[in-house]
């Protein structure tokens, strides 16, 4: 009785167990007890079930990795076989967990499973996996970078992209400080920002890394907090966007409009200086100039001699300064020859040793094959003296003066990180100093006129300002770089010309008798002291002048004169038209006529370039009466021989 009721107990629990469970026989494979919650998982009866073998209830396709746990839970290796596929009557599949314990029935070794339906359960695994693959694979093809770390701050996962970003591997970045990818600013920017976010503050800030080779990774940051279940932080997601490329069109940007402001500003400055430059000369024409004819009046031993020398003395220091500004603000008429530049440096050498002094020891290292330049070899000269006066400046107590040349062939992209520059092929001279060397906020500055730190009464302020107007005036550049301390470096760049023959220059002729001999001049000046001072200077030296102050006065003279002129004297600029325009009028009648042209300033690089061509005498106010007398001996000495 006791038996009969233990069969019917377990007979219950297994006809009321929401698993199924199923009885096979070990050596047949037969089922041979069938509960109804397997019945109801297969859809088989029960009389069906208990005529059906193991194999009956599995896919064909499976069988083999199923039996091969079947036999493993007989041997006792494993009690739990997962995610086990079985086979319904209506040909869908079933997924279910078995566990299996052997029991011994009727005599026969058997195994009893209890199969629990996992179908549901692995529907939602598979649909939760393929949802994390799907936005794994969304953060992994992101164009930007993702960046989670925990509470101390160590990276627990990126993706491939900021990785990328950085230069380095996923592997490599996981597990790894975020202040390992900073310096040390941003280390204490990035420690401000934490605490900010662990109290729940939400950034959106730029942020600059440093990538695996050392170069600078530019960043737009958005970075939220990771709360855990009790509201605490734990840790913190980014959003990284790479904005090096446009930091680098701001940072261009920037040196093109800070290039476009220096060069507004020097043009500002040159234009005024010009302009002054325009009045000084025509005054110290004429401070000159009578003091000269002053001068010639009066014997040598007379007191007021001495004092007249002075006052032209003082005048020719006022014309060397008016000169300078002329020369910085590009108004100073030029004489460009196709020059190798390495022979000027050359007949320089003698010259630079007298003035920087024995202290001081001078390195040359010239490009043998130099290409020419079209320049004014007397320019040339003068920014190498005013660069080698700067640097010995620098160099009070002693020190390497080291002057350089060389062919360069810049291309756009090289271009872009020079100052100021342009493509092209240029020759390059460097003259660099090992000085006590500029700071930053000098060099903003080091080229405008009448700037200087050398103490009052030291130096006019000049020097680099010449520099830099020759060599605009030229069509080039220059660039300083300096470090205090560390010396300082001048880079020019002069435009290469496109020929190679050198121009030979012309020996000036002595002339032993400057007098005249009653040739009639036209003269064409606006301002009436110069008018008056040229008239009595050249009428004491046997020429006969007629005077006009504008253009309408001269055409009138001219035509009543019936151009009977063997020279005309005019200003470039008069009132009523520019003085070229005039002539050549008075040239269409007559064309062998000889003119002189002469200037305060040239305000138009056009005017200097349309007397070069027609090849027009020039002189340059203030000029003293020798001067003026042998340019005009020159010109009609031209004429009589032609």
């Amino acid at each position: 009785n006791s038996l009969r009721e233990s069969e019917i107990k377990f007979r219950t629990l297994f006809e009321s167990s929401a698993d199924g469970i199923l009885v096979v026989e070990n050596e047949t494979m037969k089922l041979i007890y069938a509960n109804p919650s397997i019945c109801k998982m297969l859809g088989y009866s029960q009389i069906e079930l208990n005529k059906m073998k193991m194999s009956d209830i599995h896919p064909k396709d499976q069988l083999e990795y199923v039996i091969s746990k079947y036999e493993s839970q007989v041997k006792g290796d494993i009690i739990l076989a997962e995610d086990i596929p079985c086979l319904k009557k209506n040909g869908e599949i079933l997924y279910v967990d078995v566990n299996a314990t052997p029991a011994k029935i009727d005599g026969k070794e058997c195994n009893v499973g209890f199969f629990r339906d996992i179908t549901e359960k692995k529907k939602s695994i598979e649909l939760l996996k393929r949802s994390e693959e799907k936005y794994k694979s969304l953060i992994e093809n992101l164009n930007e970078g993702i960046w989670l770390i925990d509470k101390d701050n160590n990276t627990t996962f990126v993706n491939k992209k900021m990785a990328e970003m950085l230069g380095y591997t996923v592997d490599e970045m996981n597990g790894k400080s975020i202040f390992y990818f900073m310096d040390e600013a941003g280390k204490i920017i990035s420690e401000n920002n934490v605490e900010k976010r662990k109290i729940n503050i939400k950034e959106r800030h730029d942020f600059e890394f440093i990538r695996k080779d050392g170069s600078k990774l530019y960043a737009l940051l958005e970075t939220s907090s990771i709360l855990d279940d009790k509201g605490h932080y734990a840790g913190s997601l980014a959003g990284v966007i790479d904005i090096s490329k446009n930091k680098m069109l701001e940072a261009e940007k920037e040196r093109i409009q800070n290039q476009l402001l220096q060069s507004q500003k020097m043009d500002s400055i040159g234009t005024l200086a010009g302009g002054i430059a325009h009045d000084f000369n025509n005054l110290l024409t004429i401070i000159k100039g009578y003091s000269g004819l002053a001068k010639a009046g009066i014997d040598n031993e007379n007191p007021i001699y001495k004092d007249l020398d002075e006052v032209i003395k003082a005048a020719d220091r006022a014309a060397s300064l008016t000169r300078q500004m002329l020369l910085f603000s590009r108004k100073q008429s030029m004489n460009p020859i196709n020059l190798n530049l390495n022979k000027v440096i050359e007949n320089t050498l003698k010259m630079l040793e007298r003035l920087i002094g024995e202290n001081i020891k001078i390195k040359t290292n010239l490009q043998s094959d130099i290409w020419k330049i079209m320049a004014d070899e007397s320019r040339m000269e003068q920014i190498i003296m005013n660069l080698a006066v700067n640097a010995h400046d620098a160099m009070l107590k002693g020190g390497i003066l080291t002057v350089k040349t060389e062919n360069v062939t810049l291309d756009e992209e090289h271009s872009r990180s020079i100052l100021e520059s342009h493509s092209g092929r240029f020759v390059r001279l460097s003259i660099q100093d090992n000085g006590i060397g500029i700071s930053n906020k000098i060099i903003a500055r080091i080229f405008e006129p009448f700037f200087t730190t050398k103490g009052l009464g030291k130096g006019t302020g000049l020097g680099l300002s010449v520099v830099y107007g020759i060599v605009k005036q030229h069509n080039g550049w220059i660039n300083v770089y300096s470090e205090l301390g560390n010396g300082a470096i001048f880079k020019i760049y002069l435009p290469a010309s496109l020929g190679n023959k050198e121009t030979l220059i012309k020996e000036k002729t002595e002339y032993n008798d400057l007098k005249g001999h009653g040739e009639k001049i036209l003269l064409i000046e606006d301002e009436e002291g110069i008018r008056e001072y040229v008239t009595q200077a050249l009428s004491l030296n046997g020429y006969k002048l007629s005077l006009a102050k504008n253009a309408k006065e001269a055409l009138e003279i001219y035509e009543k004169e019936k151009g009977n002129f063997n020279l005309v004297i005019s200003d470039v600029v008069l009132p009523d038209k520019p003085g070229p325009e005039l002539v050549q009028m008075f040239m269409s009648d007559n064309p062998l006529l000889r003119v002189i042209f002469c200037s305060g300033y040239l305000d138009d690089k056009s005017q200097w370039e349309l007397l070069q061509d027609k090849g027009y005498k020039f002189i340059q106010k203030p000029f003293d009466l020798n001067e003026l007398l042998i340019v005009i001996k020159e010109i009609l000495n031209v004429k009589k021989h032609e």
